[in-house]
């Protein structure tokens, strides 16, 4: 899977940039053993927070479509 990370090297040590809140996917620990994913900011995602849960079914799945969607 492509991740956006900037590149620290000679050139862009420090660079504060950012990739955008368009391809910002952020995913966090919920409760009951759930986790919580939403796409853009947290004032104002661009995607509703969605909980799922471990594994094949959970992660593996949510970040195949996200990557499919996004690719």
């Amino acid at each position: 899977m492509y991740l956006c990370l900037p590149d620290y090297d000679a050139y862009t040590c420090g660079w504060t940039g950012g990739c955008g809140e368009n391809r910002s996917y952020t995913i966090l620990l919920g409760d009951d053993n759930k986790l919580v994913s939403y796409m853009g900011l947290l004032e104002v995602p661009k995607v509703a927070p969605k909980k799922f849960g471990y594994g094949k079914d959970g992660i593996r799945q949510e970040l195949l479509k996200q990557n499919k969607k996004h690719a």
